[in-house]
């Protein structure tokens, strides 16, 4: 209302050279940097007039509407400049909403613009929200030509985590070659698995079939690659031992862990008699749980 009515202005901002009214308590009590400005013990306490740098008019104004309305209307066409102005001016719930903005509009083909304004801009919120997006669609991304553009080091902490959403460390075999090919040229069988493939660090070998690893060991000649899946096929011959031979390379891609307590060694039917013998403890339940043990087959492996 005091906005609207033009009532107790007390400042001028000027920006890119146009004059914006407003009232200096609601601008120090709504971001840090009019606050350090106007309680800060500066010159601009005691002027009228105060010039504003670094941001457009048009930015300015929607900051301003915020501040006096807490509503913010933004578009593709000046969400950027309004990222700008609020990251300048310090206004966090401003950058909050233009994350959320940017997010909701994120597909394959913005993906890298929207990543280099969490790069210049240092937003961490942003920034994990680009990596949940890269979790949950490598296979269908790792395919764009935009994929092989993004930094090494994201995309191989992306191929790394535990929380990377493939149904198969083929997948991620798959996904690593399309950093340094083409989709068209892993189809083919255009590729020289000869070269160190950075990304191919980030695969988990022993996850993948036996008869897989044999088929591409058998293509190779003496290289990194050859020798990680070697390792991988000795992993797979001495199931005995792969309790002790367990590193982060053997750990199934998973957000969360589950427990299997095994009472003892019982025959299928005594199994199926007594199924408080089988629990299951799962952290989003916080308890051991009776599970159905119809057509449940205990393997050497079981602990993979």
């Amino acid at each position: 209302m005091l906005r609207q009515g033009g009532i107790l202005f007390d400042v001028v901002l000027l920006v890119e050279g146009k004059p914006i009214q407003a009232h200096r308590i609601l601008l120090a009590a709504s971001c840090d940097y009019f606050r350090g400005m106007f309680a800060g013990g500066l010159r601009e306490m005691q002027q009228t007039e105060i010039p504003v740098h670094g941001v457009t008019y048009t930015a300015m104004m929607k900051l301003l509407d915020f501040i006096y309305t807490s509503e913010l209307e933004l578009d593709l066409d000046s969400v950027q400049e309004v990222l700008c102005a609020a990251t300048l001016l310090q206004v966090q719930d401003v950058i909050g909403f233009c994350c959320d903005f940017l997010f909701s509009w994120l597909d394959d083909d913005n993906i890298l613009e929207v990543e280099k304004l969490a790069d210049i801009y240092g937003l961490n919120q942003l920034g994990e929200k680009i990596r949940s997006y890269l979790l949950k669609n490598i296979q269908t991304f790792s395919r764009t030509p935009v994929y092989r553009k993004l930094p090494a080091e994201k995309i191989l902490s992306v191929l790394s985590s535990n929380e990377l959403e493939v149904s198969s460390e083929n997948e991620v075999f798959e996904a690593a070659l399309h950093y340094h090919y083409t989709p068209e040229q892993v189809e083919k069988d255009e590729v020289c698995l000869q070269d160190p493939l950075r990304m191919l660090e980030a695969v988990r070998f022993c996850l993948m079939e036996k008869h897989v690893l044999q088929r591409l060991h058998s293509r190779l000649k003496q290289c990194p690659l050859r020798e990680s899946v070697a390792a991988a096929l000795r992993y797979h011959s001495q199931e005995l031992w792969q309790p002790v031979m367990q590193t982060p390379l053997t750990q199934p891609r998973c957000s969360s862990q589950c427990i299997l307590g095994f009472g003892g060694m019982y025959s299928s039917s005594a199994l199926v008699d007594n199924e408080e013998r089988f629990q299951v403890f799962h952290p989003s339940w916080g308890e051991w749980r009776n599970k159905n043990t119809s057509g449940f087959r205990a393997e050497s492996r079981c602990w993979r």
